[in-house]
């Protein structure tokens, strides 16, 4: 995964495309207000921010985690410098 992050960075430079991190603390505080959340906590975020979006009840608990991590990310991103700067925005701290 590190070498692919690398490969992927090295590109969006060479090519001047904007990148921005999205850690995990990121995801937790976004979700909860905490950095040391739990996945199930984070889940629980995402399942409240997108009632009947995904039928959990229908995936395996692994698909959950990826889902929950995923879409935390894009949360947590919508608050970073780059997308508020790409909507024409402030950033929020």
């Amino acid at each position: 995964m590190g070498i692919a992050t690398g490969i992927i960075v090295t590109a969006l430079t060479v090519y001047e495309i904007p990148v921005e991190w999205v850690t995990p603390n990121d995801v937790k505080l976004t979700a909860t207000g905490k950095r040391d959340a739990t996945k199930e906590e984070v889940q629980a975020f995402v399942e409240q921010t997108w009632p009947g979006v995904i039928s959990w009840d229908e995936l395996e608990a692994a698909a959950h985690e990826h889902i929950a991590d995923a879409l935390g990310a894009f949360c947590a991103a919508k608050r970073g410098m780059l997308y508020q700067m790409l909507k024409g925005g402030s950033h929020v701290a």
